[in-house]
């Protein structure tokens, strides 16, 4: 590894990804449930994304904000020119990347207007130095404006601690080879599975691992190589992150993780009740982690800002819009935890999916069920923390309908679908509805950029065109982990495909405003 890179993997380039959670619409609608003020979305705002990566987090964002001003930082050269090229090709003129490592940005060494209203970091902390860790909240104290919003994602050490000896030994395997990190996984990996299956003890006195090990097993080598092999890795517990954040000036608000943000959905029942007679936040937070054995966090912190009065949040809730993902109920709204699934109330929920599914909602319209009318507002708040954190609605941006921000989310899509059709996996587009990013297969980006160009939505078309198009980029299908080499096997999957796409998920992409109603 070269000396600038104190150690981080920079051999090979990160997975592209995009992160809900740190959308400015969802960390709104975060504050407003945890009773803080939210971002205004409807005026000019800045935000950063510091350890961006490829910068497509941050150009979800601008697309879907054409009045911000977005900011994408990260030490890595390879990572800044793959986000400019993109940016560039999808017309995003309210974004900019910069190569600027976590000390020069606590230094006050990136060229901003002024303060930002939003700073998120996504998952870098855990794999950085201490002493980056220390200019990362640093960066924070320098350029968080009063009442902005941080987001700071980690790994915990409460669901990571038995994976530190597997993991040093991934970085001494990793060192001893010559070859790119990500072409050395295969190997590395093969040896954990050779020591597993012999029957190595630790295995066995850690029975966790066995399912994190089947899980590593199926990931991206780029995503292995920078999880696991750089020279640090510091899962951390959360009063470790307070003590920095507290140095910034930060005050926890809770998790953007929403469901975490309700003990009898985060911790066995038998905890709650010891959870409940501790007052320190830091200690409560320690016993939830410990409590649902922790692996990874999603906090938001303000810098100052007491809680809105209740009458303001309830104004704010009402004015709240729900749009459906899309997530199926199989007869009953579930709600996942780390010790089981819940159900959700059928004669509270069922008549508020019933509306969702028609159509974008705010709470007001929800309250305002007849059947529902006598609930608490406390109800509905919970259950905008339910179905936003159980998946089965996004929140709808403030700006969903201007024609600036459909015009820019389309153009972001547009570039998502040419960098697909080059051979390069995007794992999502830009909703224009729900300021997020909404995760989509290759087939799937692939029959929606032709539905963009003019086809219509007919199987048997966009069957013909996905193919052509899964050729050009070189790519092959793949049945039960083997490459498909009968074409007519292949026609038939992708028709398949295509059949379930225009008949189910198309709809749902039409009222994210992913493609054209």
């Amino acid at each position: 590894m070269a000396n600038w890179d104190h150690g981080y993997v920079t051999d090979v380039a990160y997975t592209t990804n995009a992160y809900i959670e740190t959308t400015p619409s969802w960390l709104a609608a975060s504050a407003i449930i945890l009773q803080h003020r939210p971002v205004d979305l409807t005026a000019s705002f800045r935000y950063a994304d510091l350890g961006c990566g490829n910068g497509l987090n941050a150009m979800v964002v601008a697309a879907a904000n054409p009045k911000a001003q977005v900011w994408g930082f990260d030490f890595n050269p390879t990572h800044i020119e793959n986000a400019r090229e993109l940016a560039a090709r999808a017309g995003l003129t309210n974004i900019v990347f910069e190569e600027m490592s976590f000390e020069a940005l606590a230094k006050g060494e990136a060229d901003l207007p002024g303060r930002l209203d939003v700073m998120v970091s996504h998952g870098v902390l855990s794999w950085i130095s201490l002493e980056n860790q220390r200019h990362l909240a640093a960066a924070f104290d320098r350029w968080l404006r009063p009442g902005g919003l941080a987001y700071l994602s980690y790994n915990v050490a409460t669901g990571w601690a038995a994976m530190e000896p597997l993991r040093l030994l991934m970085r001494q395997l990793a060192d001893q080879g010559q070859r790119r990190s990500d072409q050395e996984v295969p190997d590395i990996v093969a040896a954990l599975e050779q020591l597993k299956t012999g029957g190595a003890l630790f295995f066995q006195a850690h029975p966790g691992l066995e399912a994190r090990f089947e899980q590593l097993k199926r990931m991206d080598p780029r995503y292995i190589a920078h999880e696991f092999l750089n020279r640090d890795w510091h899962p951390v517990m959360f009063a470790e992150v307070a003590e920095m954040m507290s140095e910034a000036r930060g005050q926890y608000i809770g998790s953007a993780t929403l469901l975490e943000n309700i003990d009898a959905l985060s911790v066995p029942p038998n905890v709650v009740p010891a959870i409940a007679a501790v007052r320190d936040p830091v200690i409560r937070e320690t016993m939830r982690d410990i409590g649902a054995a922790k692996a990874f966090r999603r906090d938001l912190w303000r810098r100052g800002g007491e809680p809105i009065p209740p009458l303001e949040q309830a104004a704010r809730l009402d004015a709240l819009g729900l749009v459906w993902t899309g997530k199926a109920m199989d007869g009953s709204i579930q709600f996942a935890t780390p010790f089981g699934s819940l159900t959700g109330q059928p004669e509270f929920y069922t008549p508020m999916i019933e509306l969702l599914r028609k159509g974008s909602v705010t709470l007001a319209q929800l309250r305002a069920i007849p059947a529902l009318r006598d609930r608490p507002l406390g109800d509905f708040t919970q259950a905008a923390t339910l179905l936003i954190g159980a998946g089965y609605a996004f929140p709808v941006s403030a700006i969903a309908t201007q024609a600036e921000t459909i015009a820019s989310t389309a153009r972001l899509n547009a570039a998502l679908v040419q960098r697909t059709r080059l051979g390069v996996d995007m794992p999502c587009l830009a909703s224009p509805v729900s300021g997020c990013s909404v995760g989509v297969t290759v087939m799937e980006v692939l029959a929606i950029g032709r539905m963009m160009e003019g086809t219509p939505a007919d199987p048997e078309r966009l069957t013909d065109h996905v193919l052509g198009d899964l050729g050009r980029s070189g790519r092959s299908l793949m049945n039960e982990g083997e490459v498909v080499r009968d074409p007519v096997q292949a026609r038939a999957m992708v028709a398949n495909a295509m059949r379930e796409f225009v008949a189910g998920r198309l709809s749902v992409l039409k009222g994210l405003g992913i493609v054209p109603a």
